[in-house]
């Protein structure tokens, strides 16, 4: 983003257009303690007190504990997201001042990004059909439990057959 001609499109929901544009939505960014470095300038002023950087892994895996407890009930969701001391949420014109926030380009090529435990980053090519199952994967296990619950009684019930679910989501 420090690049001059770029500009940021959400990462989290994307969704191909007939035409093969990229269409991004830029959900609000979690920032954390440790992001102090990267984003100096959203932690000048007063603003919702975070735990400090020492304490920022108990709390997160405290958090990742409470959370499906939490998202079932959405106004003490919207208000722990609100005040959590885990995280600050801000929009990404917020986060990257002075640059655009974009919601669709042509889309030239995909990248997936994954963590990785190794000492060196790497580089692997994919195929297109890898970069399905994955995205349709994912995009499955991010649901909420109440929502895989639904999907999968959909299908147990023939309502809306798996492999109907996932082919229509991987025809995209």
């Amino acid at each position: 983003m420090r690049r001059e001609g770029w500009s940021f499109m959400g990462d989290d929901w994307a969704f191909l257009a007939e035409d093969a544009t990229l269409l991004g939505y830029a959900k609000p960014m979690f920032i954390k303690p440790h992001h102090r470095t990267i984003y100096p300038h959203l932690f000048e002023g007063v603003r919702k007190p975070l735990v400090p950087s020492q304490l920022s892994k108990s709390v997160g895996r405290l958090t990742t504990v409470v959370h499906p407890y939490v998202i079932r009930y959405p106004r003490l969701a919207d208000f722990s997201r609100r005040w959590s001391p885990e995280h600050r949420m801000v929009e990404a014109g917020t986060a990257f001042p002075g640059r655009e926030v974009t919601t669709s380009a042509p889309l030239a090529a995909a990248v997936y990004i994954e963590r990785f435990e190794g000492a060196r980053s790497r580089i692997v090519e994919r195929t297109s059909d890898w970069m399905v199952d994955r995205m349709i994967g994912n995009f499955h296990i991010e649901m909420a439990g109440f929502s895989q619950r639904v999907v999968t009684g959909l299908a147990a019930t023939s309502v809306l057959p798996w492999r109907e679910h996932f082919a229509a989501k991987g025809s995209c």
